[in-house]
């Protein structure tokens, strides 16, 4: 269920250990899913054939940098497991990620923001 004025509500696990609902400050989010895959060639066939095997993805955006943002990123910065939850056009996705990056750019005469990423791992929960 989105927040007035916004089309996704993100929580992240914050400084606290519970998720923190961050999506006041977010500007922009990407939600990649993948799989990776691993050729396959059988004998006396010409073509390779790809086989899936395991799915991953990203979770990235822009957010409006202040100290309580700075604080939850910091916290989840590297953490082994950070629980995410993200809803978007009425379906909320779950699961679990590490943030792997998180860069602030300071303006000299504006907003400051702030970027994050973090790889996705395990099941994707969709409800």
């Amino acid at each position: 269920m989105p927040t007035a004025g916004t089309t996704a509500v993100l929580q992240l696990d914050g400084a606290a250990g519970t998720l923190v609902d961050i999506s006041t400050k977010v500007r922009n989010l990407k939600f990649t899913r993948n799989a990776k895959t691993v050729p396959v060639e059988t004998l006396g066939d010409t073509n390779e054939e790809p086989f899936a095997t395991l799915k991953g993805g990203v979770l990235s955006g822009d957010v409006i940098w202040d100290s309580t943002i700075d604080g939850d990123m910091a916290a989840a910065l590297g953490r082994n497991t950070t629980s995410y939850s993200l809803a978007v056009g009425g379906v909320t996705y779950t699961g679990e990620c590490v943030v792997t990056a998180y860069d602030l750019t300071g303006a000299v005469d504006g907003v400051d923001m702030a970027t994050f990423s973090a790889m996705l791992f395990g099941a994707v929960g969709r409800a």
